[in-house]
């Protein structure tokens, strides 16, 4: 296991629970239209990658055949199995598995995403191969994720904040380096829909662990951003002075290139440790 690996182990072992308490991270609005929008149905088996607390695979669980999640935390997996509990949904399977090296056969799957992930990955574009790998000919390839400003220096100022708030950060892209990762992957008919993901920062920085000191850096960084919108995030204060800000978030689905037909199918047992 690498340092980066580590370190995302590290920190979602103390966000697990509070991360997937967050409410705009449980937003089922925001679910909702992510599985009406990827046109998820029942005949469908979904591989969510980098599932955290199962979120997003258990909203796909109520439209598709069956759906996996897998993540490297075990504390994520163990949060995505209670949830699942409380749900009374028999139709997802959450395991331990890195994003990296799935233990997922080729073109087995009819969608494959993943959410709030790809700016942890410090090689995003091998990632996306990977995605596309797994997914059937003619199977979608999802991904929805905070998007930085195209304005470069906005965009610095945003991945400070981030790496501020969470070590095992590497970088939120723009938009046109998502949809450029889409093209090289290989994948066609890029489709795109957006939200935003509002939020208060002391909410936020209760689901997050940064190092000591760091918290109050980020709260002089959010405060200054109010001045020409420097992170890209609308930041301002609201009546009782509270910093309140946006992500803007994307929701991208390209498709793997080729016809519908007979193609391997994964079963749980094939994606057991």
């Amino acid at each position: 296991m690498d340092r980066h690996q580590q370190e995302i182990i590290d920190q979602f072992t103390k966000q697990a629970i509070p991360f997937s308490q967050a409410q705009p991270v449980k937003d089922e609005a925001a679910l909702r239209m992510t599985v009406e929008f990827v046109g998820a149905g029942p005949t469908d088996l979904v591989l969510d990658v980098a599932c955290g607390p199962g979120l997003l695979a258990l909203a796909f669980a109520r439209a598709a055949k069956h759906v996996i999640g897998i993540a490297v935390t075990p504390a994520m997996i163990a949060r995505a199995t209670q949830l699942r509990t409380e749900s009374s949904l028999s139709n997802a399977t959450f395991l331990v598995a890195s994003a990296d090296s799935p233990p997922c056969p080729e073109r087995a799957f009819d969608i494959v995403c993943s959410r709030f992930a790809m700016h942890h990955f410090q090689r995003p574009t091998g990632m996306l191969e990977e995605k596309a790998r797994m997914t059937k000919p003619g199977g979608k390839v999802v991904v929805i994720d905070a998007i930085a400003s195209e304005d470069s220096e906005k965009a610095a100022y945003l991945n400070r904040i981030e790496s501020l708030r969470d070590t095992s950060h590497v970088r939120v892209m723009p938009l046109f380096e998502h949809e450029a990762l889409f093209k090289k992957a290989g994948l066609r008919n890029l489709r795109k829909t957006f939200y935003r993901f509002k939020a208060e920062v002391e909410a936020w920085l209760a689901c997050s662990f940064p190092r000591e000191g760091d918290a109050d850096r980020i709260r002089a960084m959010m405060a200054e951003a109010i001045d020409e919108d420097r992170a890209g995030l609308g930041v301002r204060r609201d009546e009782r002075g509270r910093l309140l800000f946006a992500y803007p978030v994307a929701i991208l689905v390209g498709e793997r290139p080729g016809p519908l037909g007979r193609a391997e199918s994964a079963s749980t047992s094939q994606l057991s440790p």
